[in-house]
């Protein structure tokens, strides 16, 4: 049988580190591996490219240090003796979350809960309320601390 999976959203965010504090107390119960998800919001530009030009990426110092933060942020689960492992990638966060949760089969999708909350997330919409209301998989929002 595979190992369960838990797929967890990581930003620099309290509800962040409160959804992985509860990874690392939850996931060795379940037997379980956490895929730690940190999705950078795709660059923009202010000024259409000239024809030709190539999309704006992130270059690959700006990722290493991405991936080093984040590899950072998953000692918690490593001191709780829980495997993970981490993905770096461009997009929207909930869509993201949600497509590795498919690919990967995960048990669950694990965020915070930032508590931003007022006209903003009205406009914008927050991660956990789109991933409620889209995952096919159970989803648990944890609140910052």
């Amino acid at each position: 049988m595979a190992k369960r999976c838990i797929v967890v959203g990581v930003d620099r965010s309290s509800g962040a580190e409160a959804a992985m504090a509860w990874c690392a107390e939850v996931a060795g119960p379940l037997d379980a591996v956490v895929i730690a998800v940190h999705v950078l919001p795709p660059l923009m530009q202010m000024v259409p490219p000239p024809m030709g030009s190539a999309p704006l990426s992130y270059s690959e110092e700006s990722r290493q240090l991405y991936r080093d933060d984040l590899a950072q942020r998953c000692e918690p689960l490593q001191d709780a003796g829980v495997e993970c492992e981490t993905v770096l990638e461009e997009g929207t966060a909930a869509e993201t979350l949600m497509r590795i949760a498919d690919e990967r089969e995960a048990t669950m999708i694990v965020v915070g809960r930032r508590g931003s909350g007022g006209f903003a997330e009205l406009l914008l919409g927050s991660v956990p309320h789109q991933l409620s209301h889209h995952a096919r998989r159970p989803v648990v929002v944890v609140p910052a601390q």
